[in-house]
C-alpha cells in the first residue's frame, strides 16, 4: 500500500474510533437510565404495596370485606390516592445522539463525508492518526510483541558452555605441545613430511611421470614435475636476481612471491607468466625484475592462457614443495626447503621491529622461521591439532543443546556464519562464540608452552618456532569475524527487522484476503 492510502486509512479509522467511543459514551447513559427506571419502578411498587396494605387494615377495621372491591372501585382508590394513568417517570438525562457518516461505494465521496464530520466534532488530523487507535495498555504490549518478535536478541552462553569451550581448547593445546611442537622436533611434522612425498609421487604420475625400476623415489618425482612445470620466475639466488639482498636457496621460496600457496601466489605467479616477471618481497619491499621471455602453453585466447598459467602454478608448487631435487638426491631423509605456509609470506611485507637475538625485523624474522623448517609441511602438522578443535567443538555444541537444552536435531546443527546471516536468533552466534573461546583457550596452551620451551624469553627464535601459526591465525579470523558479527547483533538488537515484519504483514493479509474470499 502507498503511503498516503495508509495516512488515509489512519483518518478514517480515527473517526471510527471516535463515532465507537461516543456509541459506548451513549450505551453507558442508557445503562444508567435503565438503572435509575428500574430503581424508581421498585420505590413505586414498594409505596403501592404499602398502600395496599394500608386499605386493607382500614377496611378490616371498618367491617369491609376487600374479596368483593370492583376494578371500578380500585380505579377510584388510586385516583383518591393521588394516582393518574397519564404519569410517568421521567427521564434524568438527555442522550446526545450520533452523528453518521453518509457511505456509498465512491471512496473519494466517503473520504469528503469523514472530513466533513471530523471538522463538526473537532478531531485532529494533524498527528499521526495511528498512534491515538491503541490505549496506553495496547499500546504497551504491542510495542513488546514487536520489540520480541523484530528486533534482534542477545543468545547468551551459559557455564557449560565456556566449561566445553575451555576443555576443548585445552585438549587441542595439549596435542599441539606435544605432538606439533617445532620444525625438526616433531613427529606430526615427521608424518606430514612423509606424506607430502607421497602426494609428490602421485601427482607427478598422475602428470605422466613413468619411472625405471629402482628409480621410484621423491627426487625423480620432483625432477619431473620442475621440468614438466618450469616458471619464469623461480630464480634462487639473490645474484640470479640481479642483486636482490638476503635472498638464497634456502629462502627464496618465500620471498618469490609466485611460490605460495594461496590466492596471492596464485595471482603473482599468472602475473609474472603473462608479463614476463618476477614479483619478490624483501624486508618491507616489493621488489619486479624482468625474465626471459616464456610462453604459456594454452590455446589462443586470455581464458585458456589463464587457465594454463594457473596448472603450470600447481605443478611448479608441487615440485617444491617437498624440497629441491638435488637436495632430496643427496639425502632423502633431509626435507629440504619446501614452500611459505600460505598467507605467511606476507610478513615479507613488514620491514620493522626488532625480535631474537639478532635484533631483526619481522620480515627477517619469518625468513628465519622459514629456513628453520617453518613452512607449508609443518603447517599441515599444526593445521591437525587446530582441526580436532574444530571438530571437537562442534560436536560438543550440538551434543549439548541436543541432549541439555532439549532442542531439536535440526535447531543443533553446528553451521556458523550462514545460519547467523540468515537468523540472529539462531544458535549460531553461540557456536561462534564457543569456537572463538576455544581457540583463545588453545593459543593460551600454545604460548604457555613456547614460554617454557623458550626459557621464558619470548622475542627468541625458539619461542617463535614453537607457535602455532595456523592457531593463531585463526584465532585472529574468528576474533575479527566475531566483532563485526557482534557489532551487527549490537545493531539488530536496537533496530527493527523490517524485512521479517513485512513478510509476517503479507502472510496475515494473504490470511484475512482467503477468510474474506470465503
Amino acid at each position: 500500500m502507498k503511503t498516503d492510502s495508509l495516512k488515509e486509512a489512519g483518518k478514517v479509522m480515527k473517526v471510527q474510533q471516535y463515532q465507537i467511543m461516543s456509541a459506548e459514551e451513549q450505551l453507558y447513559q442508557i445503562k444508567e437510565e435503565i438503572n435509575y427506571l428500574s430503581d424508581s419502578n421498585d420505590f413505586i411498587s414498594m409505596e403501592i404495596d404499602q398502600l395496599i396494605m394500608q386499605a386493607e387494615s382500614l377496611c378490616e377495621k371498618q367491617g369491609i370485606s376487600t374479596e368483593n372491591v370492583t376494578e371500578k372501585e380500585s380505579e377510584e382508590g388510586l385516583i383518591c390516592a393521588g394516582f393518574h394513568e397519564d404519569e410517568c417517570v421521567k427521564l434524568s438525562k438527555n442522550f446526545i445522539k450520533t452523528d453518521i457518516v453518509d457511505f456509498n461505494n465512491n471512496w473519494e465521496q466517503y473520504l469528503n463525508s469523514i472530513y466533513n464530520y471530523a471538522d463538526s466534532h473537532h478531531i485532529d488530523f494533524v498527528a499521526d492518526p495511528y498512534t491515538n487507535l491503541l490505549s496506553q495498555s495496547q499500546y504497551k504490549d504491542f510495542q513488546a510483541q514487536i520489540k520480541n518478535d523484530y528486533y534482534g536478541k542477545k543468545p547468551q552462553m551459559d557455564r557449560y558452555d565456556y566449561i566445553i569451550s575451555a576443555m576443548c581448547g585445552v585438549f587441542s593445546g595439549l596435542i599441539d605441545s606435544f605432538f606439533v611442537g617445532k620444525p625438526g622436533a616433531s613427529s606430526l611434522g615427521d608424518w606430514t613430511n612423509s606424506r607430502t612425498d607421497g602426494i609428490v609421487m602421485k601427482a607427478a604420475k598422475l602428470a605422466g611421470w613413468n619411472p625405471d625400476a629402482g628409480y621410484n623415489n621423491i627426487d625423480g618425482a620432483i625432477r619431473f614435475l620442475e621440468r614438466k612445470y618450469p616458471v619464469n620466475y623461480d630464480q634462487g639466488t639473490g645474484n640470479a636476481a640481479q642483486g636482490l639482498l638476503g635472498m638464497s636457496l634456502k629462502n627464496h621460496h618465500i620471498k618469490s612471491l609466485g611460490h605460495s600457496p594461496d590466492i596471492v601466489g596464485m595471482v603473482f605467479s599468472i602475473l609474472d607468466q603473462f608479463c614476463n616477471t618476477s614479483h619478490f618481497l624483501d624486508n618491507g619491499r616489493l621488489i619486479v625484475m624482468d625474465t626471459a621471455s616464456s610462453q604459456l602453453i594454452g590455446k589462443s585466447g586470455v581464458v585458456s592462457k589463464i587457465f594454463a598459467g594457473f596448472v603450470n602454478w600447481i605443478g611448479h608448487c608441487l615440485s617444491d614443495i617437498a624440497g629441491s631435487s638435488g637436495n632430496r638426491k643427496i639425502n632423502p631423509d633431509l626435507y629440504g626447503s619446501g614452500i611459505s605456509i600460505p598467507f605467511f609470506e606476507l610478513f615479507q611485507g613488514v620491514g620493522v621491529g626488532s625480535f631474537t637475538e639478532d635484533h631483526l625485523t619481522i620480515a627477517d624474522t619469518a625468513v628465519k622461521m622459514f629456513e628453520n623448517g617453518y613452512e607449508a609441511r609443518f603447517g599441515m602438522a599444526m593445521s591437525i591439532p587446530v582441526v580436532i578443535n574444530e571438530l571437537l567443538v562442534r560436536f560438543c555444541f550440538m551434543v549439548k543443546r541436543h541432549y541439555y537444552n532439549k532442542e531439536p536435531w535440526k535447531k543443533c546443527i553446528p553451521i556458523v556464519l550462514i545460519k547467523e546471516l540468515k537468523d540472529s536468533d539462531s544458535n549460531a552466534v553461540i557456536l561462534r562464540r564457543m569456537i572463538l573461546a576455544s581457540y583463545g583457550s588453545m593459543c593460551l596452551v600454545d604460548f604457555t608452552d613456547a614460554t617454557i620451551r623458550s626459557g621464558g624469553n619470548i622475542v627468541s627464535l625458539n619461542f617463535l618456532l614453537h607457535l602455532n601459526f595456523v592457531a593463531w591465525s585463526k584465532f585472529a579470523i574468528d576474533l575479527a569475524i566475531t566483532g563485526v558479527m557482534e557489532v551487527r547483533l549490537n545493531y539488530n538488537s536496537k533496530h527493527l527487522n523490517v524485512k521479517k515484519l513485512d513478510r509476517d504483514l503479507q502472510k496475515e493479509w494473504e490470511r484475512l484476503c482467503s477468510e474474506a474470499a470465503k
